[in-house]
């Protein structure tokens, strides 16, 4: 199912943002849009999963501002602490 998504947004000319990164650039200023799964930071189906945000360390920018889109509010606590 969301490889059907991803495939209908791509065919539109949109781009899903799965633990992945975009610059976006606008009147001479630019940063960087961040984009993750929902963040869990507690065990599904009984099986461990890593601390929230755990993914995203290598698509900081250093040199721009960084967004972070998540659909999960709870992350955005962890995200101050990220890269630091």
């Amino acid at each position: 199912m969301e490889d059907d998504a991803e495939r209908l947004f791509r065919e539109k000319g949109m781009r899903l943002l799965r633990a992945a990164n975009a610059v976006v650039e606008h009147n001479g200023g630019r940063f960087n849009l961040l984009g993750v799964d929902y963040q869990r930071d507690h065990m599904t189906s009984g099986e461990p999963v890593g601390p929230m945000l755990h993914e995203i360390e290598p698509l900081i920018r250093r040199d721009m501002p960084n967004i972070l889109l998540s659909h999960n509010p709870n992350s955005f606590r962890r995200a101050g602490g990220v890269g630091h």
